[in-house]
């Protein structure tokens, strides 16, 4: 199971929904790394799947994020790194120095 690595600089989190269903969220300030575990090949998830996964927009990265990432790593699948940082227009590679640290606006 591929983990990816993405680095949030435009932390926020759901914290309901309106009366039509679309979330309401709450921004922090701060950074923070998101951890997404992706099936893998021996779950009969292919390539395309799990970027798609990753890059939906409706998908888990736009409940936590009002940006693209910042960066984006996975160690077990470099093509899939590679893919996700081109979609977003990212480096790859958690860059030296970055610490989560996040609090309430």
């Amino acid at each position: 199971m591929p983990v990816v690595h993405l680095g949030n600089a435009a932390v926020r989190e759901v914290i309901g929904a309106d009366h039509d269903g679309a979330p309401i969220h709450r921004r922090h300030r701060g950074q923070s790394t998101v951890d997404m575990y992706l099936p893998s090949d021996e779950e009969r998830w292919t390539h395309d799947e799990r970027v798609r996964t990753a890059t939906h927009p409706d998908g888990h990265w736009s409940q936590l994020s009002s940006q693209p990432p910042a960066w984006v790593a996975c160690e077990e699948d470099p093509a899939l790194e590679s893919a996700l940082a081109e979609h977003w227009g990212c480096p790859k590679g958690r860059p030296d120095g970055w610490f989560d640290h996040i609090e309430e606006i």
